[in-house]
């Protein structure tokens, strides 16, 4: 991953609760809930230091367009589609 990429979340590691609370999901029909696709822009990362100035954890800040402005949010959880 880097500045630039397309990205979206890897839906089969995400729950229900997630999306729910998340971003809108639209009931079409009661035994399925669509899941939206949302993709963004990575845009900067930020790395988390802790007291000693070690680094602990790498996140990306993406771009979520009209939906969710920036925010960091975990690698683990983004799936790149499309390269810069």
């Amino acid at each position: 991953m880097k500045v630039g990429d397309l990205v979206q979340y890897k839906v089969d590691n995400l729950s229900t609760a997630f999306f729910n609370t998340r971003m809108a999901i639209r009931n079409s029909d009661k035994k399925e809930k669509a899941r939206p696709v949302v993709v963004g822009i990575i845009v900067d990362f930020e790395t988390n230091y802790d007291r000693f100035g070690d680094p602990i954890e790498r996140v990306a800040v993406v771009n979520w367009g009209s939906v969710i402005s920036e925010e960091p949010d975990y690698m683990e959880l983004l799936e790149v589609i499309s390269n810069c």
